[in-house]
């Protein structure tokens, strides 16, 4: 491992994992895909999965065509810092975009609210955003097919 990389390892270490195995997938991301460190430890630390709905970003070429970096914190919120590696989320494009937005978890939580108590609000959002817009779908489904 190089000297760069080990200390951008050991400077993250609360949320990268010393697993060999991921040590090589990183390695191997950053060699042969020429992706840069933070899209990497997002996307590993994600396990390739938007982390609001689960969806595998890596499962066909549609659902790779939605991958996106979202700031759990929007830019406009966090003035410091935004572009933390906390602070960044692996998301589709439907969650990030249509669903979550610039809508604040951190809004709802008390300060110092951890990474992972960010990332269960936005689902709990999320998924009622998707209930809501489901309702929907129902009622164009029945205007367009009737009974």
């Amino acid at each position: 491992m190089s000297e760069e990389r080990a200390a951008y390892t050991n400077s993250t270490q609360k949320w990268l994992s010393v697993d060999p195995a991921q040590i090589r997938l990183s390695e191997r991301l950053k060699n042969q895909l020429g992706w840069k460190e933070w899209v990497i430890d997002v996307a590993v630390r994600a396990e390739f999965r938007c982390e609001y709905c689960d969806k595998n970003l890596i499962a066909s070429v549609d659902s790779y065509r939605e991958w996106q970096h979202d700031h759990i914190i929007p830019k406009r919120v966090r003035s410091e810092n935004q572009d933390d590696i906390d602070n960044l989320a692996l998301s589709c494009r439907l969650c990030n975009v249509n669903f979550k937005g610039k809508w604040d978890p951190g809004h709802d939580l008390p300060d110092g609210a951890s990474r992972e108590e960010l990332i269960q609000a936005v689902r709990k959002y999320v998924a009622n955003k998707r209930t809501r817009t489901m309702k929907e779908v129902v009622r164009v489904r029945d205007a367009v097919f009737g009974d």
